[in-house]
């Protein structure tokens, strides 16, 4: 074998060893650029979640928010509602026994609404805005679950047949402008028609701050005894802004209190929120 031989043989396996070392290189190794296209990307990506992250939090929280407003919303009208629902002393009306034919109507006070809308005493009530009533309780119920701006419709018993009475809604509710009972903060018990006797006390309200509690009965106002539980809500319509002395009873014990009225703020906060 020549020289020129070897020296052919030696220059192609240092060519195959330089390709090998290249090939082997690059795949151990691969260029900066390759290396850092996949980090720009990661972390593009990395800044695009935390963005919608964000973004999904911000919604979230609006969501929320609105959410708790129409609730407030939403309860301070339902708190208005109750605050004007007459109770039964203020509708006049009393109730007996159920009867086959419905529950017995009682007493209808003569100047009351439901009376000068067609109730009468010895109705029978058989529904209520076609609800079935078997007990006060469902007259109730029934009577206060429609919108109450509706006419509510009333089905009695009367001799022999059944009528339908239309009660408007200004006959089931008081105008808290116009200083009901809750202007004082008090809810009568409805049994008793010949004392003053508190059945509930809403908080912070003239009676609340008095002292006045569930099962107190109250017995004078400025000085003079009081008839009845409609007289008292007359009175309390005639109440003006100031410092009332009244008494009332508490286990047997008469306790003198005074009741602040501050002027009355509902019938403008009614109106803004509508």
């Amino acid at each position: 074998m020549g020289m020129q031989s070897l020296f052919g043989r030696a220059a192609s396996v240092a060519a195959f060893a330089t390709v090998l070392f290249a090939s082997s290189a690059a795949s151990a190794d691969p260029p900066v650029r390759d290396r850092v296209d996949p980090a720009k990307d990661e972390a593009k990506d990395t800044i695009r979640d935390a963005r919608e992250k964000a973004r999904d939090a911000v919604r979230d929280s609006r969501r929320e928010v609105r959410d708790t407003t129409q609730d407030a919303a939403r309860e301070a009208r339902e708190a208005r509602r109750e605050a004007r629902r007459a109770t039964r002393q203020q509708l006049g009306i009393s109730f007996g026994r159920v009867a086959e034919r419905g529950l017995a109507i009682a007493g209808v006070a003569v100047d009351s609404l439901l009376a000068q809308s067609g109730l009468r005493k010895g109705d029978h009530v058989v529904s209520v805005n076609g609800q079935p009533v078997n007990s006060d309780d469902d007259f109730d119920r029934h009577l206060y679950a429609g919108d109450p701006d509706d006419k509510v419709k009333v089905v009695v018993f009367r001799d022999g047949q059944e009528v339908v009475v239309n009660l408007e809604p200004k006959a089931l509710y008081v105008d808290t402008a116009a200083n009901d009972l809750g202007y004082f903060g008090v809810v009568l018990d409805d049994q008793i028609t010949d004392r003053i006797v508190i059945r509930d006390v809403r908080r912070g309200t003239p009676a609340f701050a008095a002292g006045l509690r569930a099962g107190d009965e109250i017995t004078t106002w400025h000085g003079q005894p009081i008839a009845s539980p409609r007289d008292f809500a007359l009175i309390i319509q005639r109440t003006e802004p100031g410092s009332v002395e009244f008494e009332y009873l508490r286990d047997a014990k008469t306790t003198r209190a005074e009741a602040k009225f501050e002027r009355r703020e509902e019938k403008r906060e009614e109106r803004r929120s509508r």
